[in-house]
Formats: structure tokens, sequence, C-alpha cells
């Protein structure tokens, strides 16, 4: 499987409220992700995205934004516009209660703003497993903005048009259907991102002509032994030169490289449940002693002190 493949699968990534906005000049809306990641795009029209710190930025129309947990940002007509916080414009929505929030909205609009000019976007909530999650998450700025060449731009509108109709159809299934193609738009954002911006890391390795071929390779067989020579021969090229040509493009060692993906894998088996013993043969480790010992080298802290902080932070009430 193809890593980027193998990361997105495995974070099992799941939209929920996915909400059509109709913003009409003057607005402003302040809108904080909380717990979840949102991911947002630009149906028609024109506005501000801003956010602490940075300089008010024009949106258009094809633009998407993937928006982590826990980030603060707006979006209005103008820059200098009143703010009011998203949570607000459903305060009279039938299904809505203080405290709770809400589990739907009728017609999946909401329209705000005054008598000018439209905006219309699209927003949903987007949760995953964080673990699984780790090497894309890692690679992505806290509020990533993409602006979407024509061909990223017609895909994305072909997605965004059928959820419109599965929306506005109300048939059997059709929340399910919305929340898949919603994922749809999730993948399609980040492969717009990495064709326009030219992302690093395992993601840059992807690119590279030799090297992407030894990282495939690595991650389809993560437990076989593998060594630099070996690495090498897969790329087609010699030792030094692959060496070289590995460590300017993701900024660490071949061996090291190996390593952190096995300690990622691990991850996401022992989150499953797996018992360490199997994890380790299946991750390239001899023991489960082996393991424990690269794992704390990498996570600093043993496999089982990892997986009693993982219960704790998932068992603590939300605030």
């Amino acid at each position: 499987m193809d890593p980027f493949d193998d990361v997105v699968s495995a974070m099992s990534v799941a939209s929920s409220l996915y909400v059509r906005f109709r913003f009409t000049a003057p607005w402003g809306v302040a809108f904080d992700t909380g717990y979840q990641a949102r991911l947002v795009m630009i149906a028609e029209g024109v506005g501000w995205l801003l956010s602490e710190g940075e300089v008010p930025l024009p949106v258009a129309k094809g633009d998407c934004l993937i928006v982590k947990e826990g980030t603060r940002f707006a979006l209005a007509d103008r820059p200098d516009s009143a703010l009011v916080d998203c949570v607000n414009l459903f305060a009279d929505l039938p299904g809505f209660s203080e405290g709770t929030g809400f589990t739907t909205i009728p017609d999946r609009t909401v329209n705000y703003g005054g008598n000018g000019a439209l905006m219309e976007m699209v927003s949903a909530r987007l949760s995953f497993d964080p673990i699984a999650a780790e090497p894309l998450l890692a690679l992505l700025p806290d509020l990533l903005h993409v602006r979407l060449a024509h061909g990223d731009l017609d895909l994305l509108e072909t997605t965004l048009g059928l959820i419109g109709l599965e929306s506005r159809a109300d048939g059997l299934g059709a929340d399910l259907v919305v929340e898949r193609l919603t994922d749809v738009l999730f993948i399609q954002t980040i492969r717009a991102w990495e064709d326009g911006t030219r992302a690093g890391g395992w993601l840059a390795a992807l690119r590279h002509r030799s090297l992407a071929k030894v990282i495939r390779s690595v991650h389809a067989d993560i437990a076989r032994d593998w060594t630099v020579e070996e690495m090498a021969r897969v790329a087609g090229v010699s030792r030094s030169t692959f060496a070289q040509n590995f460590r300017s493009v993701l900024g660490e060692t071949p061996l090291s490289y190996v390593t952190r993906w096995r300690m990622y894998r691990a991850k996401t088996l022992m989150r499953k449940g797996a018992a360490l013993a199997e994890v380790a043969v299946r991750v390239g480790y001899d023991s489960d002693t082996a393991l424990s010992r690269a794992f704390r080298r990498v996570e600093g802290l043993a496999p089982g002190e990892w997986r009693r902080t993982l219960a704790a932070e998932a068992n603590r009430p939300a605030l």
C-alpha cells in the first residue's frame, strides 16, 4: 500500500456536522475547532481569513482550509467587520440545546448577514485516530490554506455537487453518503496541497524517482531487516548517493526513518489492543524486550507507560 493511503486509511477519518453557510455582507464569524478538526471550502464569492498573529488573507471560490483541533480563526466580508461566534448562528435552529449542541440542521444550510454580496462555503467537523494521523499532522500547519488549481477545483466541485444533491434528496442513507463524500473532500484537499506546495518529509520522498520506490518497499514490508545497502539497491544507486539523497530530502538517515515508522506502526497496533509480543514480530523485532528498548529510545517511555498514558487521556472528561 502507498504510505499516504496507509496513513489515511489508518486515520479512520469520520466527518460530522456538514453545514452549508450562506453569508451576505456585512458579516463576520469566529470559529473554534475545539476537540475536532474542521474542513472548509469556499463555494462562491470572496471574503477574508483572519487568524491571530497573521496578516488578513483574501479567500475566494475554490479555497480550502483544513484546521487542526484547538485552533481559532475567523472569516468575514472585510478584515474589520464585527465578529459573531459561530455557535450563536445555530441558537435559534430546531434541535439546538444549550450546553449539548445540536444533532440536525434543517437543509444543512445556515444563513447570516445583511443584504450585500454573497459568500457561500461548506464546513464539516472531522474526527480521526490521532495516533494514526501523527505522520500526516506533523507535516501540516495548524491552519492549512489551499488555493486550488483548475483541475483540483473541478474534482472538488464535483464532489461538492454530489454532496449537495444528496443533501437535497435526503434519501435512504443520505447522511452516510454525505459523511463519506466529505471524507473524499478531505483527501482531495490534502492531495491538492501536496501537489501545489511540494510538502516536505515522507510526502516529498514519494515524488523523488529513486526514493519513492524505496519508501514504498519499506512500508510494504516494515518488518524486513532493512540495511542501507539493501535500500540503495532498491533505489538503483550507490550507497553513498542514496544516503545523501535520503538525508537531503527527508532530513534523517534511512535507518532512523525505518525505526520511526516501526514505532508508528507499533503504536497503531497497540492502540487496537495487540499484545506486545505480537506487535514486535509484526514490526521487525525479535522480542518484545527488543521492541521495548527501541520504543523507549524513540518515544521516551516504555510501551506499557505509553498505553497507560493513552488510556488516561481517553478517560479524561472534556472541558
